[in-house]
């Protein structure tokens, strides 16, 4: 993840939500951060999909992917230890009514990122 220039945001239950950020603004910025994201993704999906964990057991792993404005807002510190962090915006409600649908060891992409990643990368539709 941190080769491809992501960051781990937080783990929630078995769920890991990981940040490619675009440093710059503008379209350009937004293509390389998505594609990064992908690469990211298909080389997870390529190393640990599935993963044995014992004879008897295996995981697979889904991922969504979004593009798009995240706001964050840091919660607690200062008195309190405990610090969190929240994330709002187009983005994350993207990545949130898409994660449903996506199936084992695929990686299901939101009609934005599509639009970034579609000159690079080729897509295998499926529809429900």
């Amino acid at each position: 993840i941190y080769k491809h220039g992501g960051d781990v945001d937080s783990f929630a239950g078995d769920a890991l939500l990981v940040v490619f950020e675009a440093l710059e603004t503008g379209v350009e910025p937004l293509n390389a951060a998505a594609r990064l994201a992908a690469q990211c993704g298909i080389m997870l999906n390529e190393t640990l999909s599935p993963y044995t964990v014992t004879k008897n057991i295996s995981m697979t792993l889904r991922s969504t992917l979004s593009v798009g404005e995240i706001v964050s807002l840091d919660v607690g510190g200062g008195v309190s230890a405990r610090r969190h962090t929240f994330l709002s915006g187009r983005a994350m409600a993207d990545m949130r009514s898409t994660a449903t649908y996506t199936q084992s060891s695929e990686c299901l992409v939101s009609p934005d990122a599509i639009a970034y990643l579609q000159p690079f990368i080729t897509f295998a539709a499926r529809f429900s």
